[in-house]
């Protein structure tokens, strides 16, 4: 038999793409179109009726940046249009689209009464009429498309006030159509069949069967008649169609899904309007298409639509109570896994999954993070401690050399608790569903022979948009085809038990989930970085003095302002906020809402201190859970200060400090020499290997600009050359020696400061930055061999080999830390504490001499150009300390200094630990009043070593019970519990409790 099979297949497409797609409107009529531009920010739609609008054309352009245009939409359905089953009168507008959806402009539609009813979007710009009169209203955005990902160039786009002005669009179309279902049902059969041959093999039976078809349906079809022969070729197709997929066939469980990021390449108030497209198209599918189903996550995309789009938010009510709008993830956002502090990623779960409660009576078990940029090895314990059960990511696919293993396994955490993960395995949390993708689904999944389903996520997402009638179409052709993986629509919840009960055994991936990629996030947006940091502290603070006020001395508990204050927080969380990898807009106002946190927690400090009895004692208030500066942790004392001394020599080649506790030299490049602690005599330093020393380097990623740091970024070192001035000072208490360097438009001041007592050094920089893809890290040549470095992550830490044996080791040469690092050689360690920095480096060399250097690097700053031009331009300080012969505890010390300030307060009360405990493993990270109002206070505590300890806590708020809850504060069944104000506790390593204290 003569092969002609790859030219048919041509000719197919050929005839299919000149006389059947896109041929389903078979009759149009004009409509009367007015505007009204509103340059301003966005306003209601009740503003929006009452304007004065003017007459707009199809082929008028229209759209400054970031503008927003409302059109007033009138017309007449022609009196030949006669309505038959199979066709349907529909509003087409195109914008000006490309074909890129979720990055230019999009419209929203809205009845005369203003009700929002279905998006516009670029591959979605059709509306259903309903019968009667054409009236209605359609906000258009006219957002910038600065999603430039092939060559990255800088945009001025990112800000209202650097855009370039002019219109961005033109109005292609607009007029009422008459469509044939029929004929877009064979469209959609079409790409299915032809779709499916193109991925199966050429000489494959089921390949030639379904061509002969094709074949013959296109035979059948009078393009002179197109709506009068459609309905032949779909039955001539039917047969194909209708074959069913073999028995063992993988099964895919697809779920609709928008993954809309809460702020990106656009601000968050238009985040805002993109759920409110998104969402109404949604609930549009929902009530056309009974077998659909919807999951969705990030809490605040709810309680915007309650507090913004109620009508669309009781739409979403209703579908939810069906079971088909899914809430998923139990976050308030889809937040950085990585940089997010431990008790607000707690907070994350905690006010997402109690707006689901309060809502909608909806409890979620699956942790939904499809995006982030890797996973902390503390997750799975913080889920489970929230209920969950199971976790979602992909991003994981977009490893940089190493193809993880598992799609389906269990994640386990640094406390042993595990997470029923997995990886969907089409790669995307934008399928279409098409054959192509489903081809991949087979081919990718990895646990054939152990399993038969994942997990696919459909719809337009990042922009937004969410599924299509063409996605469901597809959805509904290839759930039992032939040739095809098998479609079935689920909810994550369906398939997560399928799967768990088909395969209860998956292997154990322990440790975090590192992303080999992306590794920049840790240092882009410095003001960013430092922002969140800080405002983790103050809420911390806050929290804890508010509740000392209240069981002291009555005053009444700012649950609302503090709520509001963690949620403008965790909101900034979002991750591509918090890596830095949003535009201008979008940093700028994350640094102004943590301007505004730390105004706010100031205040709410200063209320609580006054209501203790005042005077003219001085005394310091310790938020800490660890002694700072003579105070025991949670307290407040008196300090009855004896001055040491600290001394500073200076030679012509070096400057000495010294205390009781530490000898630092430092030459005249700045860099230290030697660094002895007092009781080993040890230099930290390697022989000839100077520390602290600011290495410059050309920061030129292949791909993902503020994303990215590559690692052929060791190769092209630049000089920051000598000091350009030197100046000391030594007062009564402390010895500073400065060094300031100039290169390029920056300068950088590097000052080194011993205090009287102090075991370990501080090194404060203060940076004018004004660079463009250069990075600055500071390299610190440790003379120990350590094996791993430990560093903090969220209730615990993580210790990372740093031997090169492995692709994974090589992949790994930017890692994450929280507020400290540790390397050890045996009992001798040395911890590096940070107040804001996330991004380090860490490896090893052999000196001439046969010892080894361990070199630790953190990343101070960086100069990306894309998506925010002027990224990192600013002033900016940054914290070190550097402590020799640390202990794990010594470096949980050193970084709480740094991140919880010692307040002075002036009183004639000293106010005693409202909690204690007796083991100096166990860590009191948060002091809180209870989420319900009942008075009760909430203490989370965690075992911080990585060693199995008992201990008692004590509290001193008159308690009649305690109870050990989960992170919902809610009872666990088999947690601890006690009738009086002491509580015996038994902790594995890691172990986080949190605990009810209810008062009497």
């Amino acid at each position: 038999m003569f092969d002609s099979s790859r030219n048919d297949l041509n000719y197919i497409k050929r005839f299919v793409n000149d006389f059947i797609v896109r041929k389903e409107i078979i009759d149009r009529s004009d409509i009367e179109l007015h505007a009204w531009s509103l340059n301003d920010e966005p306003v209601p739609f009740s503003e929006a009726r009452s304007a004065s609008y003017s007459p707009i054309q199809v082929g008028d352009t229209w759209g400054d940046p970031w503008s927003t245009l409302w059109l007033k939409v009138n017309g007449v359905i022609p009196q030949n249009w006669k309505l038959e089953e199979s066709l349907e009168i529909v509003f087409l507008l195109d914008l000006g689209f490309t074909k890129q959806p979720g990055f230019q402009a999009e419209g929203l539609i809205y009845t005369p009464e203003g009700k929002p009813v279905k998006a516009i979007n670029p591959l979605n710009h059709t509306y259903v009429l309903p019968p009667g009169e054409i009236d209605f209203y359609v906000e258009l955005a006219a957002n910038p498309n600065v999603g430039d990902f092939v060559t990255f160039k800088q945009t001025q786009f990112g800000l209202k006030e650097t855009a370039p002005e002019g219109h961005l669009y033109q109005i292609k179309e607009a007029c009422i159509g008459l469509r044939s279902v029929t004929i877009w049902e064979l469209q959609q059969d079409l790409k299915s069949l032809i779709g499916l041959a193109d991925v199966l093999p050429e000489n494959d039976q089921r390949r030639r069967e379904i061509i002969q078809s094709l074949l013959r349906a296109v035979d059948v079809v009078d393009i002179d008649d197109l709506p009068g022969s459609a309905c032949l070729a779909r039955s001539v197709l039917a047969e194909e169609l209708g074959k069913p997929a073999n028995s063992s066939e993988l099964t895919m469980y697809a779920t609709g899904h928008a993954h809309i990021d809460s702020a990106w390449l656009w601000p968050v108030r238009e985040t805002i309007r993109k759920c409110a497209r998104t969402f109404s198209n949604v609930c549009d599918l929902l009530e056309r298409y009974p077998e659909f189903t919807f999951s969705c996550s990030s809490a605040v995309q709810y309680h915007w639509m309650k507090e913004h789009y109620p009508a669309i938010f009781e739409r979403i009510k209703e579908h939810v109570a069906e079971g088909r709008f899914v809430p998923v993830g139990g976050m308030w956002v889809e937040c950085d896994a990585n940089l997010t502090g431990g008790e607000a990623l707690v907070r994350q779960f905690l006010y997402g999954k109690k707006f689901f409660l309060e809502e909608f009576g909806v409890d979620t078990i699956e942790t939904w993070l499809p995006d982030s940029f890797g996973y902390s090895a503390s997750l799975p314990q913080i889920a489970k401690l929230a209920g969950h059960r199971y976790f979602l990511t992909q991003k994981v696919s977009w490893n940089e050399y190493n193809d993880f293993p598992h799609h389906t396994f269990w994640w386990e955490g640094i406390d042993g608790s595990r997470q029923y993960t997995h990886f969907p395995p089409a790669d995307t949390y934008n399928s279409e569903l098409d054959a192509k993708e489903l081809a991949f689904f087979r081919e990718n999944f990895k646990e054939k022979g152990h399993s038969t389903v994942g997990l696919g996520l459909f719809g337009w997402g990042d922009g937004g948009g969410g599924p299509t009638p063409e996605h469901l179409a597809a959805l509904k052709r290839h759930s039992n085809l032939a040739g095809s993986v098998k479609v079935k629509s689920s909810t994550a919840r369906e398939f997560f038990e399928v799967v768990s009960a088909e395969y209860p055994d998956p292997p154990t991936w322990v440790g975090e989930l590192y992303l080999e990629l992306h590794r920049g996030a840790l240092s882009a947006q410095l003001a960013t970085k430092q922002g969140n940091r800080r405002s983790e502290n103050y809420l911390r603070e806050a929290e804890l003095w508010a509740v000392v006020a209240h069981v002291k001395s009555g005053v009444e508990y700012p649950y609302a302002r503090l709520e509001h204050l963690w949620k403008k927080l965790l909101l900034n969380q979002f991750h591509d906020i918090l890596p830095g990898t949003s535009i201008a807009w979008v940093h700028d106002e994350a640094v102004r809402d943590f301007e505004y946190i730390r105004e706010e927690t100031d205040q709410i400090i200063s209320e609580a201190f006054g209501s203790l009895k005042s005077g003219t004692i001085s005394a310091r208030a310790n938020s800490s859970p660890l002694p700072q500066q003579g105070v025991d942790a949670l307290a407040i004392a008196r300090v009855d200060e004896r001055m040491q001394s600290v001394q500073l020599e200076e030679s012509e080649d070096v400057r000495t400090l010294s205390n009781k506790n530490l000898i630092i030299t430092v030459d005249n490049d700045g860099n230290i020499v030697t660094m002895r602690d007092r009781h080993t005599d040890r230099n930290i330093f390697g022989e000839g290997e100077p520390g602290a020393v600011f290495q410059l380097y050309r920061d030129t990623p292949a791909v993902w600009d503020a994303w990215d740091i590559d690692r052929n970024y060791v190769r092209l070192e630049e000089s920051v050359g000598k000091p350009v001035s030197v100046s000391v000072d030594v007062s009564e208490d402390e010895a500073v020696i400065s060094f300031t360097y100039e290169f390029g438009t920056s300068k950088v001041t590097k000052n080194y400061i011993l205090g009287s007592s102090s075991e370990q050094l501080e090194i404060s920089i203060d940076i004018d930055w004004h660079e463009k893809k250069r990075m600055l890290k500071m390299d610190f040549p440790i003379g120990i061999r350590s094996k791993t470095v430990a560093s903090e992550i969220q209730y615990g830490f993580i210790e990372r080999p740093i031997a090169v044996n492995t692709m994974w080791d090589y992949a790994r040469f930017e890692m994450s830390a929280h507020r400290w690092l540790r390397l050890a050689e045996g009992d001798f360690g040395i911890a590096l504490a940070n107040d804001s920095s996330y991004g380090f480096s860490c490896f090893h060399h052999v000196r001439s001499d046969g010892k080894t250097t361990t070199t630790v690097s953190p990343t101070l700053i960086r100069g990306p150009v894309y998506p925010d031009p002027r990224a990192e331009e600013g002033q900016y300080t940054v914290r070190f300390s550097l402590r020799p012969n640390a202990t794990i505890l010594n470096a949980y010390q050193d970084g709480y200094a740094l991140n919880a300030v010692v307040r002075d307060v002036s009183t004639h009360e000293v106010v005693a630990p409202i909690v204690e405990v007796d083991s100096p493993q166990i860590l009191v990270e948060s002091v809180k009043m209870a989420e319900d109002r009942s008075g009760d206070v909430i203490v989370r505590i965690f075992e911080a070593t990585g060693q199995s300890c008992q201990t008692k806590l004590r509290t001193d708020v008159n308690a009649q019970a305690i109870e050990e809850v989960d992170l919902i504060e809610r009872s666990l069944v088999d947690g601890a519990q006690s009738t009086t104000d002491l509580i015996d506790l038994d902790f594995h390593p890691f172990e986080i409790k949190t605990l009810r204290i209810r008062r009497a």
